[in-house]
């Protein structure tokens, strides 16, 4: 009996460190200058910064670094001292008003034809219905 709670008291002990330990801290704008930022996510080649108190992006180096799906665009965001900075490249998924289009290859979309009139029937129970 005493083995066992030796045992699982051990146990915890170990494992505790690990469960409670913090997590790590994302660099944040807010904090940087705007050739700092633009520094460190050269440096890196991508990393994740806040941008405000609990809103964060993706940024990379180069464009061509988002992954599948996403392009980079230049982000004006706030930094240390209140500042606007262009900060190199926050990632983002890509609309479908983004996608390339056929270049007038295509016909157009011929537009819906108008509603043909009103109609008026009696069902028997005296309602009228209008289409």
């Amino acid at each position: 009996m005493f083995n066992t709670l030796y045992k699982i008291g051990l146990i915890s002990i170990l494992i505790t460190p690990i469960l409670v330990t913090p997590g790590i801290a994302r660099p944040s704008l807010l904090e940087m200058t705007c050739a700092g930022s633009n520094a460190l996510i050269r440096s890196l080649g991508s990393v994740t910064i806040d941008i405000k108190p609990g809103i964060y992006r993706r940024f990379v180096a180069k464009r061509t670094m988002c992954v599948h799906g996403q392009k980079g665009f230049k982000l004006k965001a706030a930094v240390a001292g209140g500042k606007q900075c262009k900060v190199k490249y926050a990632c983002r998924n890509i609309l479908e008003s983004d996608q390339p289009t056929n270049a007038g290859n295509a016909p157009s979309p011929s537009p819906a034809p108008a509603p043909g009139p009103a109609t008026t029937v009696n069902d028997g129970n005296g309602t009228v219905i209008i289409d």
